[in-house]
């Protein structure tokens, strides 16, 4: 996979900006931030870097992954963007002891992911998620009523 190379002038206009087998990085970070009109990120089949020192600053209503793995450091990241998020399809791969911030989150869809009871109680703390919905089978009734006895100002579904 080689990281996406493309000068922010050419798409400063662009509004949506769907993207394939980037390598999300710093500099893919830096890109995302120097577009002044973008409003939709979809990335599909994302490679995400294992660390970053680029702050995401952002302010985008929808962001979307399609595919690729999930770890807890590109979930930080994606949750540095004031944003609501969608997960489709992907692979959650967030290890218990390895924790994930996600401070400007305010919403969050997960479709045909692996998300689990346990992976779902991991998204309670987040401090400004107003909303949640997950289309997953292996989600049960009790996770979700736990959740919503632990968080009743968060909508979920």
């Amino acid at each position: 996979q080689k990281a996406l190379k493309f000068h922010p002038l050419i798409w400063r206009k662009s509004h949506r900006l769907n993207v394939s087998g980037a390598v999300v990085d710093d500099d893919f970070v830096e890109t995302i931030n120097a577009l002044p009109r973008l409003q939709y990120l979809h990335l599909v089949d994302p490679v995400f870097a294992l660390e970053y020192s680029a702050t995401p600053r952002k302010a985008l209503p929808l962001v979307t992954i399609s595919g690729g793995t999930v770890d807890p450091a590109s979930l930080t990241m994606l949750g540095s963007f004031e944003c609501s998020l969608r997960l489709i399809g992907c692979t959650l791969n967030l290890p218990v002891d390895e924790p994930f911030e996600m401070r400007e989150t305010k919403a969050i869809w997960i479709e045909r992911c692996s998300l689990t009871d346990d992976l779902l109680l991991r998204f309670v703390d987040l401090p400004n998620l107003k909303w949640f919905t997950t289309r997953s089978d292996a989600v049960t009734k009790a996770a979700r009523d736990t959740f919503r006895e632990t968080r009743p100002d968060v909508s979920i579904e």
